[in-house]
């Protein structure tokens, strides 16, 4: 948290996120109620939950909006946004930030399971998220809508069709709702973090096959949670209030130049 700025650019204004319990998702609701934010934390995980509000008292003096929320449940997430609305009036930020990442896996190897599930959070996730706040930010005519992508929905990864999908799939919804939505005040855009250090992604960034990840990166360096927050909080504030449609790459320079010789 020493490495997010406090400008306070949030001081009035709520921001809710979804996989808020625990690595980027934590990291958001963190360096959202440091800058001022009422912050609600959505996710399946209560325990997780109850550890990143612990942490949001400590670092902020702040409590954050719990709510124990299924992204892949429509009626569960427009409970969540009920609940929010009647406690804070508005809902300034959406970040749909939940997501899965399975183990890597060659095409013909990936069980109609693993895509139903994949697809469940990574994508209609997303779906859920912004059918529910779509009206509240109609109404308002204003809001900023998040949504996480990943490098690999911009350029595919081998063994990873399920995941690389998923994350195509949130780009092009996130620029066919900068279409529909501009009229009414609202800007909707995507972050695709790079290798970033979470629970997710730990056991790829160890060993040999760490260092090899390492290499491919020109800042040779796997991201932090707060890395990715803090572009999150810039394209949710009003610095970027000229923005919406793009998808944002927070990897380090890792797809600056790409090279076949990678796959093997």
């Amino acid at each position: 948290m020493d490495r997010i700025v406090r400008s306070r650019r949030f001081v009035g204004k709520t921001a809710a996120i979804t996989g808020g319990g625990q690595g980027i998702g934590k990291a958001l609701v963190l360096a959202f109620a440091a800058e001022g934010a009422c912050v609600a934390a959505l996710d399946v995980d209560t325990d997780a939950l109850g550890l990143t509000a612990g942490e949001c008292r400590q670092s902020n003096g702040l409590d954050m909006m719990a709510l124990q929320t299924d992204v892949t449940s429509p009626s569960e997430v427009e409970e969540a946004v009920r609940s929010i609305v009647e406690a804070y009036g508005k809902i300034d930020v959406w970040v749909n930030n939940a997501g899965i990442l399975p183990a890597a896996q060659a095409f013909e190897d990936t069980t109609d399971d693993t895509w139903q599930k994949v697809l469940a959070v990574n994508l209609m996730g997303v779906v859920n998220g912004c059918r529910a706040v779509i009206p509240v930010m109609k109404s308002q005519r204003s809001g900023r809508i998040l949504n996480a992508s990943s490098m690999y929905g911009v350029v595919p990864q081998y063994q990873s069709a399920a995941y690389c999908a998923s994350k195509a799939a949130v780009i092009a919804i996130t620029r066919v709702l900068a279409a529909e939505l501009g009229p009414f005040g609202v800007t909707v855009n995507a972050y695709a973090p790079g290798a970033t250090r979470t629970r997710l992604a730990e056991q790829s960034m160890v060993g040999s096959r760490g260092e090899a990840k390492l290499r491919e990166i020109p800042l040779r360096r796997f991201a932090e949670p707060e890395d990715v927050a803090s572009v999150v909080v810039f394209l949710a504030s009003d610095e970027a209030n000229y923005i919406s449609g793009t998808t944002l790459l927070v990897d380090g320079g890792r797809l600056a130049i790409q090279s076949p010789e990678r796959i093997p």
